[in-house]
């Protein structure tokens, strides 16, 4: 659902920036709480009798913790100095093509 928020909010920096964190933050917890109950229900002793759902704990679950990892990496490192003078025009050109159809001049 956060991914979903994510995604609806994508121009609205702010609040697309803060489901992006939160989306990481719950992903990275539920997969730690699931490596824990997996342990405590004795999963790796049962790991033969998995069949071929065998390859989710064992290449997708990391997999996914991978990811989860770079993104906060990602979301955590500071920009560099050119992303942020792009990113600086764009939020200008945008608000520049906000203002340019008001105003008395708009009009002619």
């Amino acid at each position: 659902m956060l991914a979903i928020l994510a995604l609806l909010t994508v121009r609205i920096r702010l609040l697309f920036w803060l489901f992006v964190a939160a989306f990481n933050l719950v992903g990275a917890v539920d997969l730690i709480l699931d490596y824990y109950h997996a342990i405590q229900v004795g999963l790796p002793a049962l790991a033969g009798q998995l069949g071929a759902t065998y390859a989710i704990p064992i290449i997708y679950v990391p997999v996914l913790m991978i990811t989860h990892v770079v993104a906060f990496y990602l979301l955590l490192r500071p920009q560099p100095k050119a992303v942020r003078a792009l990113a600086g025009d764009a939020a200008a050109v945008e608000t520049r093509s906000a203002w340019s159809g008001m105003g008395p001049e708009a009009g002619q």
